[in-house]
């Protein structure tokens, strides 16, 4: 009967690599590491700087934990200091906070530049700016955080008028609302509003909120927002809002019980995290402002004036600055003040970046580098290696001094280390798709053996390769059918894979090779793996069939489908291996591309060869020997079950010459 398998064409390796010529013309062109790599208030909220969360993880899990604490209502308000020296990750920090937030959609994020307070007079007026504006920034769903807030509102409203039991998302409700008149809007709006001070009659200010469910209103949100950080907005659109104009003469005043107002409304919903950044520069201009004042007096009446009782899911202030700035410029103001910054026992001081944290974080930057330009490097690095990058920590570099050492030298590289195994690559696949070799065993299994030599130290799967060995084709009962065994741990046992290319259509040969495989004891295995076409079966009646049920069933071994597309990419590796001399190649040049590839332990043959092949149970002392010394296998007894090996030999062979 004819097969009916279509066989995929094996062309290429399982990652296309681009060329040394494009990826060197991009890097000429477009250098993805700034000059300076001082973090700015873009950075921040975008989405530029990489989100590594191994980099000061320790502050970062106590920063979180506090805003879990707030969300529960253990703690209303809490602020944390963490000191770092220039350079070492302040603002990342943040940015990776600032990125758990949205991605968490569970809390609010206000960041706050402490350079941007210019007006002694117009403190309080200016912080309000600072919230509503970073207010204003993308949320979780791609929404501002403004429309965040509404949403709630108004779903929570909705619910106490029988309206829609549903929690709707921000972009269920602007939808709605841009879909509408303004005077249905309006009705829409002023109805949620009164509905949500019936369910909190001490809610605040009416206007704030009513300004708040406006904001989903794509057309009225600029207003809104402008309205609500203190500015005035056109009688007209003031009318239409029903919003009422602040009065110009105690701006400042206004603005802090807003605030006040305004933390209240977020904490009813959301907990919300501010960050204060940037305190340890002095400002330069002729105001004389030293922003660690403005930074404390502003935290200082957060603690004095806003009402903990009312802050249903909390505030977390957080606070970076450098240790210098600490020491010298918030413990010594008076009145204990430093304490408002830190109530968390003491201040978190950064840690120095380490090597898998300058490598993890260039990874990451260039991720998103070559995505960008439709490139694919030879590793995630390139054109730098690992060594060079942990030498930058071992050099106690910052993590800006190390970016900009990456800046200075990212630059082309003028040799590609796998090209020539790249230009072999091409007429080895072409040298092994040979239908004749699909059926020779030793030419397989010599392909596999070196596989598995390649992988050794490597993970397949849940088994770490530890050793290869072919003894076992010269073990005098094996008789040649068993092509090698691997071994390996998983799960804390050993592993010993026996593994048998069987693609003989003669009845006595299958049979011969599977009597062995079934040996566990005779050739020290956990495993046996017979590799065979599965277009090519092995009939019930057949004696090997016997024997296959056994490997299969008692012994817990496997049959592993050979398929062409799995196993040329194979053979074409150990041809380039064989012919290494004549391309100029030397054995590390293809194990390191065959590792960078993944092309061994990410094949599907090999995964299937190694699953499920831990075993269970324990094992004896003596097989734990056995497996962690591959010349032992002298000392294995045979197992004496069905015909003896060497009558199944003479009658395959008399096969074999018929």
């Amino acid at each position: 009967m004819a097969s009916t398998r279509q066989h995929q064409h094996f062309a290429m390796p399982s990652r296309s690599i681009s060329s040394i010529k494009a990826l060197n013309a991009a890097i000429a062109t477009d250098n993805p590491f700034p000059l300076s790599a001082r973090v700015s208030d873009r950075e921040i909220w975008g989405s530029q700087l990489p989100n590594l969360s191994s980099l000061n993880d320790c502050a970062t899990r106590v920063v979180l934990q506090a805003l879990q604490q707030a969300r529960q209502g253990q703690s209303p308000l809490n602020s944390i200091a963490v000191l770092g020296n220039p350079g070492t990750g302040k603002s990342h920090l943040i940015a990776h906070l600032r990125h758990q937030v949205q991605r968490d959609a569970r809390a609010l994020f206000a960041y706050i530049n402490a350079g941007q307070f210019t007006d002694i007079n117009l403190l309080r007026y200016q912080f309000l700016q600072r919230v509503v504006e970073s207010l204003r920034h993308t949320g979780s769903g791609g929404v501002m955080q403004w429309q965040c807030l509404a949403a709630a509102i108004a779903s929570t409203a909705l619910r106490s008028l029988h309206c829609d039991p549903r929690i709707l998302s921000p972009s269920e409700l602007s939808a709605k609302l841009n879909a509408n008149s303004l005077a249905k809007n309006q009705a829409w709006v002023d109805r949620l509003t009164n509905a949500q001070f019936l369910l909190k009659p001490n809610f605040g200010d009416p206007d704030l909120v009513r300004a708040i469910i406006w904001t989903l209103c794509n057309a009225q949100a600029p207003y809104s927002i402008k309205w609500l950080s203190g500015q005035e907005i056109g009688q007209a659109k003031a009318e239409e809002l029903g919003l009422p104009n602040p009065p110009r003469e105690h701006r400042d005043a206004d603005a802090w019980e807003n605030l006040v107002h305004l933390f209240e409304i977020i904490s009813a919903y959301y907990p919300l995290m501010i960050c204060f950044d940037q305190v340890e520069a002095r400002d330069k201009s002729e105001t004389g402002l030293k922003r660690e004042r403005v930074v404390a007096s502003l935290i200082k009446r957060i603690w004095d004036t806003v009402p903990r009782a009312r802050l249903d899911r909390g505030i977390v202030i957080l606070n970076v600055m450098t240790e210098e700035t600490w020491k010298t410029r918030v413990e010594p103001l008076p009145q204990g003040i430093s304490a408002y910054l830190c109530k968390h026992k003491e201040p978190m001081q950064l840690r120095a970046i380490a090597g898998e944290n300058v490598v993890e974080l260039v990874r990451q930057w260039l991720q998103g580098y070559y995505r960008r330009h439709n490139l694919t490097p030879p590793t995630p690095i390139y054109p730098f290696d690992a060594g060079q990058l942990e030498a930058l920590a071992r050099e106690k570099l910052t993590l800006r001094e190390a970016l900009e050492w990456c800046a200075e030298n990212f630059r082309p590289v003028e040799d590609d280390p796998f090209e020539q195994v790249e230009t072999a690559w091409v007429s080895a696949i072409a040298a092994v798709e040979n239908p004749e070799i699909f059926a020779d065993n030793a030419r397989i299994g010599d392909a596999l053996y070196f596989a598995f030599y390649s992988a050794v130290g490597e993970e397949i799967g849940e088994v770490t390769i530890h050793d290869v060995s072919d003894e076992i084709q010269r073990h005098y009962r094996n008789g040649g059918y068993l092509n090698f065994r691997a071994l390996g741990y998983g799960a804390g046992k050993g592993v010993a894979i026996a593994v048998a290319v069987l693609q003989d259509n003669h009845a006595k040969k299958v049979e011969a090779g599977l009597k062995r495989l079934v040996q566990y004891n005779t050739f020290a295995l956990t495993c046996g793996c017979l590799i065979r076409d599965r277009d090519r079966p092995i009939p019930s009646h057949w004696q090997a069939y016997r024997y296959l049920q056994q490997l299969i069933g008692d012994r817990g071994g496997k049959w592993v489908d050979l398929n062409r597309a799995d196993i040329t990419p194979l053979l074409a590796l150990r041809w380039i291996h064989q012919h290494r001399e004549e391309y100029g190649i030397q054995e590390n040049q293809i194990l390191e591309y065959i590792r960078d590839r993944r092309l061994v332990v990410e094949n599907r043959l090999m995964q299937a060869i190694v699953r499920d092949a831990v075993p269970s149970g324990e094992l004896d002392e003596l097989f734990v020997a056995q497996i962690d010394d591959p010349l032992c296998l002298e000392s294995s007894e045979f197992e004496g079950d069905g015909p003896d090996l060497a009558q199944v030999d003479a009658i395959a062979a008399e096969g074999s010459q018929e």
